[in-house]
C-alpha cells in the first residue's frame, strides 16, 4: 500500500534536498508525478550527491566536453563545497587536471576547509 501524500510529504521534508530530485521520485510514478517542479527536480551540485549518480553522469567520457573552461571549474568547486570528496576527485578527472584546470582555484568546502589547486588547506 502506498503512503498517503500528505505523509510522503511530510518525510520528503526531513530529507537532504538532492534525495527527493535523485532518489524518492524514482519509487513509483505517483512520487513522481507529485513530486515535480524545480524544488523536487533540481540537483543542486553544492550539496552532497550519492557518488553513484555524480559518476553516472560526469564519470562518462566527454561529459565535460562541452562545458567552457569557468564552468568546468565551476563544476570543480560545487563538488569541492558539497564535502563529497569522491566526487570532487571525480570532477577533477573529468574536467582533466593537466590542462591548469585546478590551478589557481580555490574553494571553500562544506567541511569548513578551503579546496585549492588540487588540495585541502585548513
Amino acid at each position: 500500500p502506498l503512503l498517503p501524500m500528505e505523509l510522503a510529504e511530510r518525510i520528503v521534508a526531513f530529507l537532504p534536498g538532492n534525495e527527493t530530485a535523485l532518489d524518492v521520485r524514482l519509487l513509483n510514478r505517483a512520487a513522481a508525478r507529485h513530486f515535480r517542479g524545480p524544488a523536487y527536480t533540481t540537483v543542486r551540485m553544492s550539496q552532497p550527491v550519492p557518488p553513484t549518480e555524480f559518476a553516472r553522469r560526469w564519470g562518462v567520457p566527454g561529459a565535460t566536453r562541452p562545458l567552457s573552461l569557468k564552468l568546468r571549474r565551476k563544476l570543480i568547486c560545487l563538488a569541492a563545497s558539497s564535502g563529497v570528496v569522491a566526487n570532487l576527485e571525480l570532477g577533477e578527472q573529468a574536467c582533466g587536471r593537466g590542462e591548469g584546470m585546478t590551478q589557481g582555484i580555490c574553494c571553500n568546502t562544506s567541511m569548513g576547509k578551503v579546496w585549492c589547486g588540487g588540495r585541502y588547506r585548513s
